[in-house]
């Protein structure tokens, strides 16, 4: 019943790490979808700047043009640097992440390892305890076999002590 309740026990933890597990690993990804995402948000940003940029290049002189090229550049340059600003945000979140998935599935492996050497000596210590009960029950079974040898002994003593005490002197005489 114990071993029972034990092992039940062992697979509802296993169980709880599993989905634990597997809701870190969804929230992972759902972070980095939402990160991919904001990354292209800024990149279409980016592209906006840029036709914008474009358009009002066209519309201005010669002089308006080069101070737009510069200016355009220039936003591209920022969108580009706050791109990476944010991707290498992103990369040490899921850096940090990943490292907390690896302890904790490291963990897990610990306490199964652990789990498993509990269970295997459960095991041994219940084959070792059959061996015992059969090795008591084999001496009791020889201990009976002897005490029934024994009364068997002591009835034929009695029987004897009988039949000797009934004998006359003489017929005591022929015997010895």
């Amino acid at each position: 019943m114990e071993i029972m309740t034990i092992v039940i026990v062992v697979f509802a933890v296993i169980i709880g790490l599993v989905i634990g597990y597997v809701s870190i690993s969804v929230k992972m990804k759902s972070s980095q979808e939402a990160a991919e995402l904001m990354l292209l948000n800024a990149e279409q940003e980016a592209t906006n700047l840029r036709g914008q940029a474009e358009r009002e290049a066209d519309l201005l002189l010669n002089e308006a043009k080069s101070e737009s090229k510069s200016l355009k550049k220039e936003a591209l340059l920022e969108a580009k640097e706050e791109a990476r600003k944010y991707r290498e945000e992103v990369d040490a979140e899921f850096k940090s992440e990943r490292q907390e998935l690896k302890q904790i599935e490291s963990r897990l492996t610990e306490r199964a390892t652990s789990l498993d050497r509990k269970d295997d000596n459960l095991t041994n210590k219940e084959k070792t305890l059959e061996q015992k009960e059969q090795s008591i029950s084999d001496r009791a079974k020889n201990l009976d076999a002897r005490e029934e040898q024994l009364e068997e002994i002591e009835k034929q003593k009695q029987a004897e002590l009988e039949r000797v005490g009934s004998l006359t002197q003489s017929e005591a005489k022929i015997l010895s």
